[in-house]
């Protein structure tokens, strides 16, 4: 971390590695939960501006008690426990790609399907598929899909974010400012649709990292039609479309894109 990083960090709020008791090695931030609101507005412009995390859906995080052992939480929005892949899941996710017979050559759709019904916990013929053979998750107001190319062989995990969306330059420069701080896929505009997409790679293909885009796309197109919506119109998937009235002084800190 460089000076201008701490120096961020400091007037944040938080203070250096061994001033507040107990942080040790770590910045350490001391607050009471009448301060909640305010802690959490300090923490995402943290996650958002020293550290440069697009969205929550990106994050990773554990929890662990005074001895560093693990601790049981329940799930912190869109971010992802880092034990969310855990050997048992991701075991299962590599078996039924191999297959009964590990000589048994099976087609990239197949080996999709397969995976994606294992995360569903169904059947591979009962996802949902539509006319264009693409896979159908809902994930909240939003729809994410497992689109299988062949040529070069490719996943594509996407979401018709908003639709009937006016492309006006201020929208632009905001899908390219949230692509550029994406460590991964990308935001763009089409025929007034705004789509975000996370490519898998189909050759040698790894059932784990399409398992990770599936769940990063699923929060990502959740929390993020509804910031675009509200700042730009437009109809989510599975919404109203119609435009909310904005407060200057919502901070939205669990979609701080």
């Amino acid at each position: 971390m460089d000076r201008a990083a701490v120096a961020d960090l400091v007037a944040l709020g938080w203070s250096p590695p061994g001033v507040v008791e107990g942080s040790g090695e770590h910045f350490g931030l001391r607050s009471t939960t009448a301060e909640a609101p305010r802690l959490a507005t300090t923490i995402s412009r943290t996650l958002r501006d020293v550290y440069g995390a697009p969205h929550p859906a990106f994050l990773v995080y554990l929890v662990h008690d005074a001895e560093d052992e693990p601790l049981p939480v329940d799930p912190l929005g869109t971010a992802r426990p880092e034990a969310l892949l855990d050997e048992a899941e991701a075991e299962l996710a590599e078996r039924v790609v191999r297959g009964a017979d590990s000589d048994e050559v099976i087609a990239l759709d197949e080996q999709v399907r397969m995976v994606v019904a294992a995360m569903m916990k169904s059947a591979p013929d009962q996802l949902q598929v539509d006319s264009d053979g693409d896979i159908g998750i809902r994930a909240g107001s939003a729809m994410v899909f497992v689109r299988v190319r062949d040529n070069p062989p490719l996943v594509d995990v996407f979401s018709p974010v908003l639709t009937e969306v006016e492309p006006t330059e201020q929208l632009y420069v905001k899908l390219s400012e949230l692509t550029n701080r994406m460590p991964i896929g990308r935001l763009y505009c089409t025929n007034d649709t705004v789509w975000a997409s996370i490519p898998v790679f189909g050759r040698n293909f790894q059932a784990t990292h399409l398992m990770l885009a599936v769940q990063v796309m699923t929060g990502l197109a959740d929390e993020l039609d509804d910031r675009l919506h509200g700042e730009f119109g437009g109809k989510r998937f599975f919404g109203e479309g119609d435009k909310p009235t904005r407060e200057q002084d919502d901070h939205r800190t669990g979609m701080y894109l």
